[in-house]
Parts: C-alpha cells; sequence; structure tokens
C-alpha cells in the first residue's frame, strides 16, 4: 500500500545540527576532564538511544547528562534545516501527505526550532520530541495521530529510526544526510535509501 503519512525525525534529517551537537558534548567531555574525541570517531560510533554514546565516554547519569546539555546547547544558538526541506514539506503538503515528527531531540529546542524554520507554516499533525527510546513511542504516537502503519513512511538517519520503524510495522527511508553512514544503515535493512529529504518525491 502506497504511503500516505510521513514522520520525520529531526536531528540529521530536517534539522542539519551534527556540529551544534558534537561541539556542546566536547564542551562537557572537557568540564568532565575528558580529552576532545576527533569529529569523525565520534560521529562513527554514534549511537541511540544517547546514553549509550555519552556512556562510552563519560560515567554519567541521564538526568546529569540532560541538564547539561540543555544548559550548553542554549548558548549556541539555532542550527539550521537542510536545503530542500522547505520545497519538500511543501510538496508533501499540497498533495495531502499527513506529517509528524519524532525525535529524541528535547522539546523546547525542537519547538522553538519548528517555528524559526518554518515561520507561519503549519506542516506537522503532531510533533513527538524527547523520546528517549523511540520503539517506545511509534506505536501510541500512530494511534493518537490515526496514521496506518501501512500507509505510513518514517524517515530517519540513524539505525535507531530504522529499528523503531520496523517495530512499528511502517515502511522505513535512511536518509544519508545525518549521525550514521551509509553501510550501517544499509545493514539496518531499510525499505528506502535516499541521499537527502527532496528525494522523497521519488519514493512516495
Amino acid at each position: 500500500m502506497a504511503a500516505r503519512n510521513v514522520i520525520f525525525d529531526w536531528s540529521g534529517t530536517i534539522s542539519d545540527d551534527f556540529g551544534i551537537l558534537y561541539e556542546v558534548t566536547m564542551e562537557i567531555f572537557e568540564e568532565h576532564g575528558i580529552p576532545r574525541v576527533e569529529r569523525q570517531e565520534f560521529l562513527s560510533h554514534y549511537t541511540l538511544p544517547y546514553m549509550i554514546q555519552v556512556n562510552r565516554f563519560l560515567n554519567i547519569t541521564k538526568e546529569e547528562w540532560d541538564s547539561k546539555f540543555h544548559k550548553v546547547w542554549e548558548k549556541r544558538g539555532f542550527p539550521r534545516p537542510f536545503p530542500g526541506v522547505l520545497e519538500t514539506l511543501d510538496y508533501l503538503q499540497a498533495r495531502g501527505f499527513g506529517m509528524a515528527v519524532l525525535s529524541s531531540h528535547p522539546e523546547r529546542f525542537l519547538h522553538r526550532e519548528v517555528a524559526s524554520y518554518f515561520p507561519g507554516r503549519d506542516y506537522f499533525a503532531g510533533i513527538f520530541a524527547g523520546a528517549y527510546d523511540k520503539r517506545e513511542v511509534i506505536i501510541p504516537m500512530l494511534r493518537k495521530l490515526g496514521f496506518r502503519p501501512a500507509e505510513t513512511l518514517f524517515v530517519g538517519d540513524t539505525v535507531h529510526d530504522i529499528e523503531a520503524g520496523r517495530h512499528a510495522g511502517v515502511l522505513t527511508a535512511a536518509v544519508l544526510s545525518g549521525y550514521n553512514s551509509e553501510a550501517l544503515l544499509r545493514q539496518a535493512g531499510p525499505d528506502h535509501i535516499i541521499s537527502t529529504i527532496a528525494d522523497i518525491r521519488a519514493i512516495i
């Protein structure tokens, strides 16, 4: 059955925010006496849920990490959407697709970024932020929105996104613009692999 709804991950899919996340993380590491990790090394091991990644380098609780992360991110300003995002969302909206966001990005930052990226526009039927483990959120999310799994495509940039989509029985598309490499994403077995969010048009 063809997709009628699209769920988007945020970071690495719509929002080009890895540079900021990396610098925020390195600032916290340095505060705790952990030497900076090379950008490519950090990216090559990036894993969700995010505390798996954090605890590879630093022994800290989720509550402590979240408090520090929010404080440092607040100082860093806004990331920006990837090129082609606005045009893609316009395209989908004009054709009647239901759209939503499912992200581990903190709620207060995500809502602020949505308002900054898309002023005066209302694309999303729902925004589900702060989802530490998306596998636990996606099925209740589908029910709340009335999205049938067989008619829904989840677009994300990490193995965790693909696993969450498979858990919920939705179609999945791995986008190569974000945090996990093409090799890792291919191993996860998504239904589609696209280079950028604009390539959604070719698979729906």
